[in-house]
């Protein structure tokens, strides 16, 4: 029974982990794009403000 559960659990985790991995690396690639966005936008205007 004990065996059973540990078998479930493992496999529930490792499923989970793997979607929590899929959204993560959505978010990541979201997250890093915005960041490039943001330091384009600030090396634009510091730009124009030093050139």
């Amino acid at each position: 029974m004990f065996r059973l559960y540990q078998q479930i659990s493992s496999r529930l985790s490792t499923f989970m982990a793997r979607r929590e991995k899929a959204i993560f690396t959505t978010g990541a690639r979201i997250l890093a794009a915005l960041c490039i966005i943001v330091a384009v936008i600030i090396a634009h205007r510091l730009g124009s403000q030093f050139f």
